[in-house]
């Protein structure tokens, strides 16, 4: 517990694995989603109260496949650096998008987007 920044940090560990996690900010600042779900059942110690690994961490963004934990930023790169096209372009690089197919809209605005940007300067 952390008054002074509003925070609230829980970690379950069981035979030393994180087994359950509970971040609550009033900045709404969190540690990001995919790290939090890789770190389930990995050895540890309360070092995992801060909320992060050593070190610096990627943001994926905000995770738009569901199914594989893909985020906007790791799509967005993957259009621009691999000059995907398709919605099955994203797929074949990334896998977003080929199991169950509710992120392919998400993925269609996202290329339009990107498409108009690069079109614009």
């Amino acid at each position: 517990r952390d008054p002074a920044r509003g925070t609230v940090r829980l970690a379950v560990l069981k035979d030393r694995r994180l087994d359950a996690a509970l971040f609550i900010t009033a900045s709404g600042e969190l540690p990001p989603r995919e790290w939090l779900i890789g770190e389930l059942g990995v050895p540890h110690g309360p070092e995992v109260l801060a909320g992060r690994r050593p070190g610096q961490m990627i943001d994926s963004g905000p995770i738009i496949c569901t199914c594989f934990n893909i985020g906007l930023v790791t799509i967005v790169a993957a259009i621009r650096d691999q000059g995907l096209a398709d919605v099955a372009a994203v797929g074949a690089a990334l896998r977003a998008g080929t199991n169950c197919g509710s992120c392919r809209p998400a993925l269609a605005r996202i290329l339009s987007d990107a498409t108009k940007e690069v079109a614009h300067g």
